[in-house]
């Protein structure tokens, strides 16, 4: 039975009719909807969902960059040989941009000026200062 041509130009014929109709199908998508088509038949793909914000989500608004440059060198120089932390350090923020800015943003900041070369701040004890007003020693209090 497997043997018998009519089969063969049967299963031939709806070959024919598959792929026209993929064709057709692929004609009428939009680009966005070929791409994601092709990206879900990518290896790996299977199981990963497309992350999207909820419409009623914030949408928030970042400081620009160097904002926290700003604002560290500014808050450190008014605190002197005082130092600040991290939190106060944030508390000098003033105005749109400054406001905007993050602890993260601020201790990141702090990071990459301290391995600068030269450095702009230098932490002593959980206390950041402007190398300039930073103490040679510590003091031992008790």
């Amino acid at each position: 039975m497997a043997d018998d041509p009519r089969l063969e130009k049967i299963f031939s014929l709806i070959r024919e009719l598959v792929a026209d109709q993929r064709q057709r199908l692929i004609d009428d998508m939009t680009a966005d909807e070929l791409l994601a088509a092709l990206q879900a038949k990518l290896p790996g793909s299977a199981g990963r969902q497309r992350v999207t914000r909820h419409p009623e989500a914030e949408k928030r608004e970042r400081a620009p960059a160097g904002s926290a440059r700003v604002l560290c060198k500014r808050a450190l120089s008014q605190a002197g040989h005082a130092g600040l932390t991290i939190k106060k350090i944030h508390d000098h923020a003033t105005g749109e941009y400054e406001t905007k800015l993050s602890t993260s943003a601020i201790r990141n900041e702090l990071g990459v000026g301290a391995d600068l070369q030269p450095p702009i701040y230098k932490q002593i004890g959980g206390v950041w200062y402007l190398t300039e007003y930073a103490p040679t020693t510590m003091k031992i209090v008790g």
